[in-house]
């Protein structure tokens, strides 16, 4: 069985791999990423996020994502800089 913390550690993963730029984040989602795929509910705000920016044509890497965050006020819900 994977402990929660392995599953919170690759949903890490998947979200760094996605702050890669708009075609990696493009890429992560025709593999059947989504919001629901993440379990902490601070994942699915950084995922959220990460797509809004792309959806707006915005630079898909942390700090955009730091920034979107910020201007909404989730940035301390889901752990502030070092959250993201």
């Amino acid at each position: 069985m994977i402990d929660s913390q392995t599953l919170i550690d690759a949903e890490k993963l998947v979200l760094s791999q996605a702050m890669d730029g708009a075609q990696a984040l493009a890429d992560l989602r025709d593999k059947g990423i989504s919001r629901q795929t993440f379990g902490l509910p601070a994942h699915q705000q950084i995922w959220t996020a990460l797509e809004t920016v792309a959806g707006t044509g915005g630079t898909v890497d942390a700090l955009t994502v730091i920034a979107r965050l910020e201007a909404q006020g989730q940035l301390d819900a889901v752990g502030g800089h070092a959250g993201v």
